[in-house]
């Protein structure tokens, strides 16, 4: 879901972007796998080589993305 903050062409992106302005208003916490920062990193990597972004706009949205304070969850803990 956060990719689609930087990616406004991604399908769902409104409904991200609401997610967005939400939680920067403080109304929602949003939570995410500790995996996170790879799968950012991965799909804007992607992006990329299909020549959707170039390597500037990657490289901005993945440091834009990643230094936001997202609440980290553990996943296998949630499972158990």
């Amino acid at each position: 879901m956060v990719v689609k903050w930087k990616i406004l062409t991604e399908e769902h992106a409104a409904a991200a972007e609401v997610l967005l302005v939400d939680w920067e208003r403080q109304a929602v916490d949003v939570s995410v796998p500790h995996h996170c920062q790879s799968e950012v990193i991965s799909a804007f990597l992607q992006a990329y080589r299909r020549e959707r972004l170039t390597a500037e706009e990657a490289r901005e949205a993945i440091r834009d993305l990643v230094a936001l304070p997202f609440v980290l969850c553990d996943v296998a803990a949630i499972a158990d």
